[in-house]
């Protein structure tokens, strides 16, 4: 996951079951997220809560808030798994932000509209596409 927020900080909680099963933080513009992390029998129920914060840089018209991609087990990214949640800044000055989204493994995603809010990603664009990562199901790691 990357983002252009500046001072960017992460929280990432993977749910087994609504039970948090493991947490993750970190600082910079990029999170990575060991795929073992997401790697449970397909009989679970697995969620994905990511929360983002940091401050809009000044002058840019627009923020990517959030880059998500699948990598393969050579690093290089998954055809057709990176989505990007980009919003237009508005106001001239640095604003804080804040994203957080609880994403559920989903049959059937689908795409929905960007959040109007300015600066920050709405939630129901996050929820589709960690979703639809998830839904694709991730490789299973052996021990």
């Amino acid at each position: 996951m990357q983002t252009d927020l500046l001072d960017a900080r992460w929280n990432t909680v993977v749910l087994t079951d609504g039970i948090p099963a493991d947490t993750e933080s970190g600082q910079g513009s990029v999170m990575f997220l060991n795929g073992l992390a997401l790697s449970y029998p397909t009989n679970r129920d697995v969620a994905l809560e990511v929360t983002v914060a940091g401050t809009v840089p000044e002058g840019v018209p627009s923020v990517t808030v959030l880059l998500v991609k699948e990598l393969d087990n050579s690093g290089n990214p998954v055809p057709g798994s990176m989505v990007t949640v980009t919003e237009p800044v508005l106001a001239p000055v640095p604003a804080r932000v804040t994203t957080r989204a609880l994403v559920t493994a989903l049959p059937s995603p689908s795409p929905s509209p960007p959040s109007p809010a300015p600066t920050r990603a709405g939630m129901v664009p996050l929820l589709a596409v960690l979703a639809a990562i998830l839904a694709r199901g991730l490789p299973r790691m052996r021990p």
